[in-house]
């Protein structure tokens, strides 16, 4: 369900935010304390999550390019639409990676494992290989350690995510 507010955006330490209606919070479903919206800072689209404050309403912190991109400054008081964002968060696999993966070959290999691994408890993906040693790489996922064989990767981090998040391919 789409919720409309109005806020003023302020400041608190050095983070623009605007405090969310507490009608429109207890409509959400809160996932360890927070809340995954996405919406319209005027026309401009966002994703974002909802800070619970202590004894006070949830916060929704205001970034540079919502800034930008809404074309508003502190003291404005701005039209706000958020909805709950029940998708998991994806990832991009970033280029480097892609481009080692691609180079050497390794694209199906490294879909294969992650189709085998269940993406849901994925908790941390790291690859690492030694300089042309010969050395295996390693995929780290939730303890258990799978290897890539490839001594020419070097050691790139290509995600870290929680349980529930997914990587994109």
């Amino acid at each position: 369900m789409k919720f409309s507010f109005e806020a003023m955006i302020y400041k608190v330490g050095i983070n623009p935010c605007v405090e969310v209606p507490l009608h429109i919070t207890t409509a959400m479903s809160v996932a360890k304390g927070y809340i995954p919206v996405k919406g319209k800072i005027k026309t401009h689209p966002f994703t974002q999550t909802l800070v619970p404050v202590k004894n006070a309403a949830y916060r929704l912190y205001v970034n540079g390019p919502m800034l930008k991109g809404a074309a508003v400054q502190l003291g404005d008081t701005v039209q706000f639409t958020i909805e709950e964002d029940s998708s998991p968060p994806e990832y991009p696999m970033p280029e480097a990676f892609k481009r080692q993966l691609v180079k050497n070959k390794l694209m199906p290999v490294f879909k294969k494992l992650l189709n085998m691994i269940s993406i849901y408890h994925l908790k941390f993906c790291f690859i690492h290989s030694a300089l042309k040693g010969g050395a295996s790489g390693l995929l780290v996922f939730n303890s258990h350690i799978c290897t890539l064989a490839h001594p020419h990767i070097n050691s790139i981090p290509f995600a870290m995510t929680s349980p529930g998040y997914s990587m994109q391919l």
